[in-house]
């Protein structure tokens, strides 16, 4: 095993237990006392973790070389260290939170939702608090370090893009070529009315346990205590009193500071823009996605809400859904694991005809320094790290157009296009102009133009 493969196996599990270790502190340093009576040596730390660590996406995807790892380390570490930050308005603070949101936005760009969060943070600090222009300067000094974090990656990024970098960077669109056609994956939609009713349908989606698409199947029946607390939070509207909501956000001796309203705010925008995305390719809605799994932080701050109303009934119910819900998920990830060990046990045959592949291509440079291929699906990100100066188009069967193709092979200079043998190119849009080159590849069929030669 080389020595990337070992870094790709040891830090993404690091990572995992160290995001555990700060949503602990993290959860304790804002509700410090005991859930449950019943359960007195089991704190609020306690419960973010067992969300966390039975969430079979969270396990996998921090598991992994992917992103999220890191991305919720450094989220737990922000959300603690800004516990601290938000108590008194200063300059230097406001840096410093700015300087964690660039970092945060460049290792996930999900993240905009923090620095969403964080202008509603600031509004309410100039709303509600004495110090107002303190904090409205503390705001500026924020964003302005945040800017000047992401500045080299927006430059970065203008050097290759066609289109508005800015745009780009929040919807990782950045577009090298004006020659290929827009990839829209978004479901059309004729007006806002239209838009409005075709969002909504998908909370009957969400929440509808028998639906694979639904939140069920990522959070098990604890996705529960979000409808639920919605519904005890709606009966207790009756009593409600705009001045005793105000008092209650101005005293910092509860529950209801800055440093809360921060995760708080995040954890409803991570929630309803999940329900923004509606894909006619791949994936039709995010609900049991791993871009879902932030959703776990108004699961956390449902139980707690709930869990102060102190009632027999709502208790009991409480204990279902947290038995259950935590059960299936431990019993989703051993599955999960279990599975993993099985594709791992015989998908040797397809890592070592991935390795043969890139060492032909490596081959066909003839002296060149470069080389381009169009490939399937997701093999591109499987292949690039085995090597240098390979140069990928991703492409889609079903999705790419014929013309498409044809500029690959052309303006673009692919040298090889290569799809995965069990793929059907008949019952896809393929082009004529090609001619499959007979190597002795099991698991891939590639093709060159019928004009090109090796």
């Amino acid at each position: 095993m080389s020595s990337l493969s070992v870094m790709a196996v040891w830090l993404p599990t690091f990572l995992y237990f160290l995001s555990l270790v700060f949503a602990y502190l993290w959860a304790n340093k804002i509700w410090p006392e005991k859930l449950f009576d019943l359960l007195p040596n089991l704190n609020a730390g306690h419960f973010l973790v067992i969300f966390l660590g039975s969430n079979t996406h969270y396990f996998v995807f921090t598991s992994r070389p992917y992103t999220e790892g890191l991305a919720f380390v450094l989220l737990f570490a922000f959300l603690l260290r800004v516990h601290t930050l938000l108590e008194y308005p200063r300059v230097l603070y406001g840096i410093e939170i700015g300087a964690w949101l660039g970092v945060l936005l460049l290792t996930k760009i999900q993240w905009i939702i923090v620095a969403i969060a964080m202008v509603g943070v600031y509004f309410l600090s100039i709303l509600i608090k004495r110090q107002r222009i303190k904090y409205f300067i503390m705001g500026l000094a924020s964003f302005t370090s945040m800017i000047i974090v992401l500045m080299p990656f927006w430059v970065y990024i203008s050097e290759f893009s066609i289109d508005q970098a800015w745009f780009n960077f929040f919807y990782f669109s950045a577009k090298s070529s004006n020659c290929l056609s827009d990839l829209n994956f978004n479901i059309d939609y004729t007006g806002f009315i239209d838009f409005l009713r075709d969002r909504l349908s998908g909370f009957l989606v969400a929440f509808n346990y028998s639906n694979k698409n639904s939140y069920f199947s990522n959070f098990n029946t604890t996705i529960y205590l979000i409808p639920l607390a919605f519904v005890v939070l709606t009966a207790s509207l009756r009593k409600f009193k705009f001045q005793n909501l105000m008092g209650f956000i101005q005293s910092n001796e509860n529950h209801c500071n800055l440093s809360w309203s921060l995760p708080v705010i995040f954890s409803l925008g991570s929630f309803f823009s999940i329900h923004l995305l509606h894909h006619e390719y791949f994936t039709e809605w995010f609900f049991p996605n791993r871009q879902a799994v932030p959703i776990v932080l108004l699961v956390f701050f449902s139980l707690i809400y709930l869990a102060q109303k102190k009632k027999l009934l709502l208790n009991m119910i409480l204990f279902v859904i947290l038995f259950s819900g935590i059960s299936l998920g431990m019993a989703r990830t051993v599955d999960t694991i279990n599975t993993i060990k099985y594709y791992q046990q015989h998908e040797s045959a397809t890592e070592f005809e991935r390795d043969k592949l890139v060492a032909w291509l490596e081959g066909k440079k003839g002296g060149r320094d470069e080389l381009t291929i169009a490939i399937s699906n997701n093999e591109g990100q499987r292949l690039a790290w085995r090597s240098e100066k390979i140069n990928y188009h991703w492409v889609y069967l079903g999705i790419t157009t014929l013309s498409d193709y044809e500029i690959l092979f052309t303006k673009l200079a692919c040298d090889y296009l290569v799809v995965r043998s069990f793929e059907d190119i008949t019952a896809h849009p393929f082009p004529d102009n090609v001619e499959k080159i007979i190597e002795n590849f099991e698991y891939f069929d590639v093709y060159r133009a019928k004009t090109q030669k090796d």
